[in-house]
């Protein structure tokens, strides 16, 4: 988790799999880079509501004007309605891949 500041973060394998744990949180203004970065979650939050509106369970999650830019990698998610990435301000994907057993992808 980023809360502010600014981070890079290039070559890692990123990997939750507590229920309501998301791979990657930023938030409070945090900015966050990452590059050829795996993320994987496999926790399944009881709340189908609190995945689509709150990201529990997301592969990356930016929220209160927190940014991610992710450059290559991959996002897997196998709990149960977990978004691959979820944002409410800006999130910025190129050449990653995305993949979930029962996911929805990408939301903004």
């Amino acid at each position: 988790m980023l809360s502010g500041g600014s981070a890079v973060k290039s070559g890692a394998a990123i990997t939750a799999g507590a229920t309501n744990e998301s791979g990657v949180l930023v938030k409070n203004s945090g900015s966050l880079t990452l590059r050829n970065v795996a993320v994987s979650t496999t926790g399944k939050s009881p709340s189908s509501d609190d995945s689509s509106f709150y990201g529990l369970d997301a592969g990356v999650l930016a929220f209160s004007k927190g940014t991610i830019t992710e450059t290559g990698g991959s996002v897997t998610t196998t709990g149960d309605g977990a978004n691959g990435v979820l944002g409410s301000n800006s999130i910025t994907v190129t050449g990653s891949s995305l993949t979930g057993s029962v996911n929805r992808g990408v939301m903004i």
